[in-house]
């Protein structure tokens, strides 16, 4: 069954599209917004400003904010609680598209208010003349059903992380603004390597299990291809296309950086498998990571 918040007709409608051609009389071009810029915004900037975007980093913090700046990457300081606080706002005025890379806060205990949040976002992005948006959300959305998944889904979901992303997704999708939702899997890069997640461990459940992950340069790729080519009204799953055995992967790579592989119990859980060609077949998006177990880093 599809499910419902794939698409919004009334995306599409009169009056959005009113809105949406008004705020682009006021839009610069190549213009891009990366609130929260860190592990997978700083790189997606620095590419993004490589190939001539012009780009606005938000942080939350003013230690943050100078780290960037001392990078090149233009930062304003962005403060997301029940209100929405932004120093020097006219330096996103009118930008194209904002990317919200985010999290839900699940470790601070702040999930539950995460969907409120992006929603005030959401209006405070209107009110600097942004009318399009990428937002960045994640697999933990699915329930784990020992199937695959797809953007089609019904989804029901059973994490609290899950519940909050799925909430703000749907937040977003029913704001007046032009958006699109991707969903990635377990990030990996540099700082994120597999071989340091569960290195040392023992009695780890699950071995036979496939993996959901996703390359960090996949990752910014697949944002730069939907900046360029937009698909809006649309969710995509961002996984590689294969899945090694859990156990198998993680062993590997714990000895490829001479780490202490972990050690897995008997016995199965609840597991997903996660199907993200979706985006290969409407923007020709190719994975140049397709294989974790090839991963070397």
């Amino acid at each position: 069954m599809r499910n419902k918040f794939t698409t919004n007709p009334l995306r599409f409608g009169g009056c959005l599209l009113k809105l949406h051609d008004r705020l682009s009389m006021f839009s610069q071009p190549n213009s891009i917004a990366i609130v929260g810029c860190g592990w997978l915004g700083t790189p997606l900037a620095t590419t993004l400003i490589g190939r001539g975007y012009r780009v606005v980093a938000t942080r939350s913090t003013p230690d943050r904010v100078a780290e960037l700046q001392s990078q090149g990457i233009d930062t304003v300081r962005l403060t997301l609680t029940s209100t929405l606080e932004i120093e020097s706002s006219d330096r996103l005025k009118g930008i194209a598209i904002a990317v919200i890379l985010l999290p839900p806060g699940t470790r601070r205990g702040e999930a539950g208010r995460f969907p409120d949040r992006i929603a005030n976002l959401i209006s405070g992005l209107e009110e600097a003349e942004i009318a399009r948006v990428i937002f960045s959300s994640s697999t933990s959305v699915y329930p784990n059903n020992n199937v695959e998944v797809d953007e089609t889904e019904n989804i029901v979901p059973e994490t609290t992380s899950g519940q909050a992303l799925f909430e703000a997704e749907k937040k977003i999708m029913e704001a007046p603004i032009l958006a699109t939702i991707v969903r990635f899997a377990g990030l990996c890069g540099p700082g994120r390597e597999p071989g340091r997640l569960l290195a040392g461990r023992d009695q780890v459940p699950g071995g036979h299990h496939p993996v959901n992950l996703i390359h960090q340069q996949d990752a910014i790729e697949l944002l730069v291809s939907l900046i360029r080519n937009p698909r809006w009204g649309q969710i995509f799953n961002a996984c590689a296309p294969c899945h090694p055995r859990k156990q198998d992967l993680y062993r590997k790579a714990a000895r490829s950086m001479d780490l202490v592989p972990p050690i897995f119990i008997p016995g199965t859980t609840r597991f997903k498998i996660v199907r993200a060609d979706k985006v290969c077949q409407q923007l020709g998006f190719v994975y140049c990571y397709p294989d974790p177990s090839n991963w070397h880093w």
